[in-house]
């Protein structure tokens, strides 16, 4: 087991900043696509493109309650 302690605040802010910009920077060109679709929730955002491709895809900013997330996983 990894014993290492977390990264200070001013890291684990930054580390938050740069998910938050990579989800953003996904889901960009979905904003005004037609077809495309971006969904925004609590626990997660979704980029669907319509295509069947993944590279146009994302799921991101993930925060499943231990609870919930084989619900939300299903």
């Amino acid at each position: 087991m990894d014993t290492t302690p977390p990264p200070p605040a001013v890291e684990r802010d930054l580390l938050a900043r740069m998910e938050r910009n990579l989800a953003e920077h996904a889901c960009f060109p979905h904003r005004d696509l037609p077809g495309a679709t971006v969904t925004e929730a609590p626990d997660l955002l979704i980029a669907d493109s319509g295509l069947p491709d993944d590279t146009f895809n994302i799921v991101t900013l993930t925060r499943f309650a231990p609870d919930r997330a084989a619900a939300r996983i299903a």
